[in-house]
């Protein structure tokens, strides 16, 4: 079994921005701010 890579790795902070701005509409809790501070 692999090891758990943060998202962070993944995300640039422009990208994670734009998916944030993408999941809000659906889900009007969603917080824009965590998501992005927690994944860039």
């Amino acid at each position: 079994m692999s090891d758990y890579i943060p998202l962070k790795y993944y995300f640039g902070r422009e990208l994670a921005l734009r998916l944030a701005n993408l999941i809000q509409p659906h889900y009007p809790r969603f917080s824009n701010k965590s998501f992005t501070i927690s994944v860039a």
